[in-house]
């Protein structure tokens, strides 16, 4: 602010209270955190035994468990 003869006599200023959007930002972030979290447990969980399920297979279409049915190859594979 100035006076008439072009002085600073004062100034303006606008001040917003951000502690809200923080609160949602830190929130979100935490959420994310969570979420990143229990999708590498569920993905773990399920690679383990599906991995020895795959391998069980192999040992079976390798003839392990000795000869199988035609049939049987095509649903196993």
């Amino acid at each position: 602010m100035k006076d008439p003869d072009d002085r600073v006599t004062g100034s303006i200023g606008v001040i917003r209270d951000i502690t809200e959007r923080k609160e949602a930002d830190r929130k979100i972030k935490e959420a994310m955190d969570l979420k990143s979290q229990f999708i590498s447990t569920v993905s773990h969980e399920l690679r383990t035994p599906l991995t020895i399920i795959k391998e069980d297979i192999a040992l079976i279409m390798d003839g392990a468990a000795g000869r199988i049915k035609a049939s049987s190859v095509k649903y196993l594979k």
